[in-house]
């Protein structure tokens, strides 16, 4: 028999909008979820995997449902396997070149954004905050691909209402802690403009900010990067293994920006980068 061939996004989609959504559908009342596509909704309303059935997805109740097909549940147990992959940011991951030329602003924003993606576990191990699962579970039920296209920004000035630079200065001041030993604090306060002199006050300073703001874009690139790691992954470890269907290799283009940085997944020894 002819085995089907799916891409990799068409495959996930048929198997947790049509196949996965068949187990447990008895399990609804009368006044239930109409169909599996329910689990589009709820994932769009609350923002998380609603587990109604033993695959996470809403059961669909029609007359006989059937089980779900064998590929599908392969695909499933594919799927969650990506959980235990590790993930690997380059110490100097930088997905947008144009930081790099924008010293401490552009640290700052590429910090920003992969302590937006991820977290450090008690073993000093970085995770993504939202399981490689659920990123193709998201994908797969809803179709949301990160874009990651955005203008690269540039440093402004931090001005007032009349366009005119806003001044700073640090203050210390003399505390003391819960202990009653003394402490200093330091506090930032905007009065570094002398009004009757028109002129900064010493030790002054104004500020930057980067314009647009890089951060959003910088979380998309990186979830795009992981995401099509997956699929790779997804593709490899399917093929060969399901009854009915083969997989085209992954479609997606090759992020457009520093691939040399680019984040990655990893199993062991075994390294695929997203690109």
């Amino acid at each position: 028999m002819t085995k089907k061939t799916k891409d990799i996004e068409a495959l996930l989609k048929w198997a947790y909008c049509e196949e996965l959504p068949k187990a447990d559908a008895n399990m609804g009342s009368g006044g239930g979820i109409a169909s599996g596509w329910s689990s589009v909704e709820s994932y769009a309303e609350l923002l998380t995997v609603i587990d109604d059935n033993r695959y996470g997805v809403l059961p669909a109740l029609s007359i006989d449902p059937g089980e779900p097909h064998a590929d599908a549940v392969a695909v499933h147990i594919a799927v969650s396997e990506l959980d235990r992959l590790d993930l690997d940011f380059p110490d100097d991951w930088s997905p947008m070149r144009e930081l790099n030329d924008l010293g401490a602003h552009g640290l700052m924003a590429i910090r920003s954004a992969l302590d937006g993606l991820t977290i450090v576990d008690a073993d000093g191990r970085r995770r993504l905050r939202r399981k490689p699962s659920d990123l193709v579970r998201r994908l797969a039920i809803l179709g949301v691909v990160p874009d990651g296209m955005g203008e690269p920004p540039a440093l402004k000035m931090l001005t007032n209402t009349a366009g005119q630079p806003r001044w700073f200065r640090r203050h210390v001041e003399q505390d003391v802690d819960c202990f009653g030993a003394p402490v200093e604090r330091s506090f930032e306060v905007e009065d570094g403009w002398d009004f009757s002199r028109k002129r900064a006050k010493r030790g002054a300073y104004p500020k930057q900010y980067l314009d647009p703001d890089p951060v959003p874009v910088l979380g998309e690139r990186g979830e795009y990067d992981i995401l099509r790691a997956c699929l790779l992954v997804l593709c490899d470890e399917l093929n060969g293994k399901m009854v009915d269907h083969t997989v085209d290799p992954c479609s997606w283009d090759v992020s457009p920006w520093d691939q040399e940085n680019a984040c990655a997944l990893r199993s062991g020894r075994r390294v695929l980068k997203a690109g």
